[in-house]
């Protein structure tokens, strides 16, 4: 964890729990979709659509200050990072985050 405290305003924090709900709630199911019509197309390998979705839907496990939603980092003390460290590929993780539940499959482990 980062050594001393880690403020937020009451605005920031606000518009931080804005984009978790959009996220989490249009983005993300809608790209899940996506992904999921394209992989019925058939030849995975050079379908656009199909491997722009699954891009989308990676997510990279960073440092508590390098979390970015731009590119979908997000901090291993989050929620959702502590409940992916230790896990294997291919394993199904789920996780309840402000009331919201969702499945992660994790596709790939790089270090």
């Amino acid at each position: 964890m980062a050594i001393g405290n880690n403020y937020i305003t009451s605005e920031g924090f606000k518009r931080l729990q804005e984009e978790l709900s959009k996220l989490f709630k249009h983005d993300r199911p809608k790209t899940v979709e996506i992904v999921s019509w394209a992989a019925g197309n058939g030849d995975r390998s050079e379908n656009g659509d199909y491997i722009y979705g699954k891009k989308k839907l990676n997510i990279r496990i960073v440092g508590q200050h390098e979390t970015t939603h731009d590119k979908r980092y997000i901090s291993w003390v989050s929620p959702l990072g502590k409940s992916l460290l230790g896990r294997e590929r291919e394993e199904v993780v789920s996780v309840d985050i402000n009331g919201v539940h969702t499945t992660y499959t994790i596709i790939k482990i790089d270090y």
